[in-house]
């Protein structure tokens, strides 16, 4: 038993040293560089590794060569039993204003290892509260939606598009 302790201490010891001198930044650029053939650019981001994750600090995204949004701060952590992206003071293209409203203030895009095929996210900002999960094996999007005022008044075409519950939240699902 004892043999079998030190051995998966070690073993721990040796993935938290793997993550935290796994070269992130490189990484990153990595990803943009494979993001490029889809028409997507990250633009005048600065990237720095925190050890056991990683910090972008405002960065421009561009979709097709039309601006997609602002991004204030990314914060990236990819610990292998749980992976998560959060967002913070994110600034949609004014493409966007006739659709939804603007500024979205926090983002968080979580996946864990139970459940390897699903990833899920919680969206904050002018619009109300998202809640939504896509599972890549059945390739099912699916969200929830708790919409501000703003929202339902200015927005109600948008609002359309989804599906209203009798508690006054509205759903999405599609199969993509």
């Amino acid at each position: 038993m004892v043999k079998f302790l030190k051995f998966f201490g070690y073993f721990l010891f040796f993935c938290g040293a793997l993550l935290f001198f796994l070269p992130k930044v490189h990484l990153y650029y990595l990803l943009e560089q494979k993001l490029e053939p889809l028409s997507v650019v990250i633009t005048d981001e600065h990237a720095k590794d925190k050890g056991f994750t990683l910090a972008i600090e405002d960065a421009s995204v561009v979709v097709k060569g039309i601006e997609g949004a602002q991004i204030a701060s990314i914060d990236v952590a990819l610990l292998g039993f749980f992976n998560s992206v959060e967002l913070q003071e994110i600034k949609l293209s004014e493409a966007a204003k006739s659709f939804v409203p603007l500024h979205v203030a926090h983002a968080k895009i979580s996946h864990v290892f139970y459940m390897p095929t699903l990833l899920k996210a919680e969206i904050t900002g002018e619009f109300g509260e998202a809640f939504c999960e896509f599972d890549l094996l059945e390739r099912e999007f699916r969200a929830r939606i708790l919409p501000s005022q703003t929202m339902v008044k200015n927005f109600a075409h948008t609002l359309r598009n989804f599906k209203k519950e009798e508690n006054g939240e509205y759903s999405y699902a599609k199969n993509i």
